[in-house]
């Protein structure tokens, strides 16, 4: 304390306190200063006392960015129990599948598929699987695949973002699977819609694929390339409640997903 207080006198090139051996008192500069700098010591305090209940309690708003992908299988259950469980905490879904500034943007968590470039902003892991075919009952049925390349002039809905060929693996071989699709679309929930309604085949994550209940597994013995979903956030240890309880839900959701994710 002592040497704080040298720092202002110091500074101010004014002494604020007369020193004894055994006593201290406040001189008339420290008296007029001191009474002017209660009322900011006052909103010092209020402000750490603010702050510091981010750390203790959730509450406030937090923005997610996502895909919309996601948006069925392992968000609705997160911000589902979030909400339910903090009635304090509002929640800003931005679906988006660009790469976003997460500090100029003001954005808390982004889902982001992987593996991610090295950055400055933190990261957790949160489900790890592989892509794989699926479509509708009746379209497997109408083709009856035995290999990959049975579905090269099949009808196709394609994710722009997934570059053809894709590779896949199984029976001891790997194959290069590529196609013309049927419909492009730049929306991932878009194109899994139009999978649904048995317009194509589709190659998507498994995670996805649990919560689009009509489609089945295609050639459940080929596996296409791993994929990663991870929670990126500004600050490699987030400290704000809020921001915390959501990605420990997001993690138990992405669990759940797989547990209902169609088996291989």
């Amino acid at each position: 304390m002592s040497h704080h207080i040298k720092v202002l006198e110091e500074t101010m090139s004014v002494r604020l306190l007369e020193r004894s051996t055994r006593k201290m008192a406040l001189t008339s500069a420290g008296r007029a200063f001191y009474s002017e700098v209660r009322a900011a010591l006052s909103c010092w305090e209020r402000g750490v006392n603010a702050a510091e209940r981010f750390k203790e309690a959730a509450s406030g708003c937090i923005v997610v960015t996502l895909p919309d992908a996601l948006i069925r299988s392992v968000v609705v259950p997160a911000v589902h129990e979030l909400v339910r469980t903090n009635p304090d905490v509002t929640v800003d879904l931005r679906v988006s599948t660009k790469q976003s500034d997460l500090l100029s943007e003001g954005i808390h968590v982004a889902l982001r598929s992987g593996p991610l470039s090295d950055s400055s902003y933190g990261s957790r892991l949160l489900h790890r699987g592989h892509r794989a075919i699926f479509g509708t009952p009746g379209l497997r049925s109408d083709w009856h695949p035995k290999h990959p390349s049975d579905l090269s002039s099949a009808p196709w809905v394609h994710f722009k973002a997934h570059r053809l060929p894709m590779q896949f693996t199984g029976a001891g071989e790997q194959h290069s699977l590529t196609y013309e699709p049927k419909i492009n679309s730049d929306s991932p929930q878009g194109a899994v819609d139009l999978a649904v309604d048995g317009l194509g085949f589709i190659v998507l994550p498994r995670i996805v694929a649990s919560a689009a209940h009509d489609l089945v597994p295609v050639l459940p013995d080929w596996v296409g390339s791993e994929i990663e979903f991870h929670a990126v956030t500004p600050s490699p240890r987030p400290t704000d409640r809020k921001v915390q309880l959501f990605i420990e839900l997001l993690a138990v959701a992405f669990a759940n997903a797989e547990n209902r994710a169609p088996k291989q």
